[in-house]
């Protein structure tokens, strides 16, 4: 079976990519979790280690899993 990549941290916090800060970026993310609920798919999240150093970014993660 394959997960298809639904987002990527770095493609929404990187400012080489979309850039947004954390609150928008859970607007986002969140808005595309609930897509994949409504039809049944499964959300797939990767998350770099490298990325657990902001405090905002990892309050983001942890969000993230819980809604």
């Amino acid at each position: 079976m394959e997960y298809p990549l639904i987002v990527m941290e770095c493609s929404v916090l990187g400012e080489k990519y979309m850039g947004l800060p954390p609150d928008e970026a859970y607007d986002y993310m969140i808005q595309l979790k609930n897509t994949c609920r409504k039809y049944r798919g499964c959300f797939t999240l990767p998350w770099y280690n490298s990325r657990f150093v902001d405090p905002k970014e990892v309050a983001l993660y942890k969000e993230l899993l819980r809604a």
